[in-house]
């Protein structure tokens, strides 16, 4: 029964150890989510523009009409741009999460049948500890 419990102690281990690098890979793959594409970090540069415009128009003297107005045309073809980016920008967050999702589902899929037989092999070690007490 020691031989028993002692190698259900190590597969319980040996268990958890393969459970814990799958649920490492598990939290980088959610946090890849999080992260930028392309199309959104093309938007990102834009409204950078827009904000660094708007801060040079606020410097601009009470009497600087025509470049306060030459900058706010330009604001506003620099808006337009970020909203024509904004349906590329959604596909592309969408298609990472949907990846992200087949990746997340892939890793579960073989942390649960690692849990499940950790649970079997607690259930297993209790019985073998009461038989090993009952012994003594």
């Amino acid at each position: 029964l020691d031989e028993k419990k002692e190698k259900l102690s190590k597969e319980k281990q040996e268990l958890e150890d393969q459970i814990t690098i799958l649920t490492g890979e598990l939290t980088v793959a959610k946090r890849q989510n999080s992260e930028k594409g392309e199309a959104e970090l093309a938007q990102d540069a834009v409204y950078k523009q827009i904000s660094d415009l708007q801060l040079e128009k606020g410097a601009l003297g009470l009497f600087k009409g025509k470049e306060k107005k030459a900058i706010d045309l330009q604001i506003e073809g620099l808006r337009g741009q970020a909203l024509e980016m904004d349906p590329k920008v959604q596909a592309e967050k969408a298609k990472k999460k949907e990846e992200v999702k087949a990746k997340c589902d892939e890793i579960q899929a073989k942390i649960n049948p690692l849990e499940e037989r950790k649970k079997e092999i607690i259930h297993q070690l209790q019985e073998v500890t009461v038989e090993l007490e009952m012994d003594r």
